[in-house]
């Protein structure tokens, strides 16, 4: 049995980045068990971008929820959720689709003058790979358990090799570019992608707004479900968006009992949390239940690119930083697009913004150690050389 349910819908009109409807309060849409294409209608209709539904798709039913979020956010959740991507086609029209059907595409980077010893070449390497590949994880394998097209990257004499979709070759650009920024020394370069509304990534500006407060009460009455099916349960209840961590697969083992009769939504929501064992954090424009070790992915993550030329003995100090701080309650957890990698004068780091603290605080407040040592230098006319 088909049910779905859609309140507020509004016309169908490019409403600017935010994806608005019409009226103001964004997307609201209950679905369940519900064709893709009758959902993609509905979300088109309320402000998301309009979206064609891949044939591989035509038959397939989705469970999804969303409360009075922007168009964009909503059609993001939904990709999250549902283990789902969109990407222009061959004739540039957008199509949603599962993973396998996005084309991995091979292209190639001079490098030359950006990499010049292997210890760089080994860095950019791994970094892409740890980072830029490890922030798509629903290309690991697909529904029969088949492997996906794989990605890959390899630099051969000067050109950087990568084989990947279209939204990854975007951030190696952003990779690159920021390595190139980032010559004179003791500075630093954000790696930023402005994602489409469709996109899924982590390389951008996602959240607009605040957390809303979890007022009202809620009647949901599920037993023995997955995570996201309460998830699902509480969001339809409740006007407010609630979803589970998708790329966490030990937290979406646990079965779920949730049975509330016209209780306080903050105290149901509690009580998931705490079957979950998990935590609730605000991300793009609803609740995510996340556990503690993976929230920095959602909250606090950050990739930059150091350059710490001039950084003397205080190199070795910046790279043991980095090690401890690889060594610390993040490094348990798999799936975790987190790394740091040292290359000559170049930091690459991605991670919490803790992980940042040593290699930051050097660019704006080090020594400049090559200065200190430098006879007739600040120290002195008699040439007193720096510690």
């Amino acid at each position: 049995m088909n049910v779905l349910k859609a309140w507020g819908v509004a016309l169908a009109l490019a409403l600017g980045p935010v994806g608005l409807a019409a009226d103001g309060k964004g997307v609201t849409i209950d679905a369940k068990d519900a064709p893709v294409a009758d959902v993609m209608k509905l979300l088109a209709a309320q402000g998301a971008p309009t979206i064609a539904v891949h044939p591989d798709l035509a038959t397939q039913k989705i469970t999804f929820a969303a409360k009075a979020i922007p168009g964009s956010a909503a059609l993001r959740w939904l990709c999250r959720t549902c283990n789902l991507v969109v990407f222009a086609g061959r004739d540039d029209r957008l199509l949603i689709a599962r993973p396998e059907a996005e084309p991995v595409v091979e292209k190639e980077y001079n490098v030359a003058k950006l990499v010049t010893t292997q210890e760089q070449d080994d860095a950019l390497v791994n970094f892409i790979k740890k980072v830029l590949f490890g922030i798509h994880p629903i290309r690991g394998k697909g529904e029969d358990g088949a492997t996906l097209p794989a990605f890959e990257a390899v630099i051969e004499r000067g050109k950087l090799k990568v084989a990947a979709t279209a939204i990854v070759h975007r951030e190696v650009l952003a990779l690159l570019r920021a390595m190139g920024k980032v010559q004179p020394k003791r500075s630093m370069e954000d790696l930023f992608v402005s994602y489409a509304p469709y996109e899924v990534g982590f390389l951008g500006i996602r959240s607009l707004g605040a957390a809303p407060k979890s007022v009202g009460e809620v009647t949901v009455d599920v037993s023995g479900v997955s995570p996201a099916e309460a998830a699902w349960a509480l969001t339809s209840a409740a006007k407010v968006s609630f979803y589970v961590d998708p790329w966490d697969k030990a937290l979406n083992e646990i079965k779920v009992t949730l049975k509330a009769e016209k209780r306080p939504l903050a105290d149901v929501a509690n009580e998931l949390g705490d079957q979950l064992r998990a935590e609730r954090c605000w991300y793009d424009e609803a609740w995510l239940f996340v556990r503690s070790e993976r929230r920095p992915l959602f909250e606090s993550f950050e990739a930059r690119v150091y350059n710490i030329e001039g950084a003397g003995p205080v190199r070795r100090m910046l790279a043991q930083a980095g090690r401890d701080a690889a060594r610390g309650p993040w490094a348990a957890s798999s799936g975790l697009p987190f790394a740091i990698e040292h290359a000559d004068d170049l930091l690459l780091i991605a991670g919490p913004a803790a992980w940042h603290e040593a290699a930051q605080n050097f660019v704006k407040n080090g020594p400049d150690w090559d200065r200190e040592r430098r006879p007739n230098g600040p120290r002195g006319k008699g040439g007193r050389m720096g510690r």
